[in-house]
């Protein structure tokens, strides 16, 4: 999934990455989504944050329940539309 994506979205639309910490809150919650859209810009040797997201996506089976519960809210909270 993520070398369609680097393949088929040029770098100067936007980024690509996998996976990558993001932090979301006041209480700096860390979560790592499996594939991340971004913004273009330089994200090496940082955290993301909610703002730089265009995207999320997760991939499961085994944590569908966590990835369409407590993590999607808290994904909202940090106002990612696109998960």
């Amino acid at each position: 999934l993520l070398h369609w994506f680097i393949r088929e979205i040029p770098s100067e639309l936007a980024r690509c990455s996998a996976p990558s910490t993001v932090v979301i809150g006041e209480k700096n919650s860390r979560i790592e989504p499996d594939v991340a859209i971004l913004k273009p810009g330089d994200y090496r040797h940082r955290e993301l944050r909610p703002d730089e997201l265009l995207l999320v996506i997760e991939v499961s089976d085994e944590s569908r329940a966590y990835d369409l519960g407590e993590k999607a809210k808290l994904y909202a909270s940090a106002g990612i539309a696109e998960y």
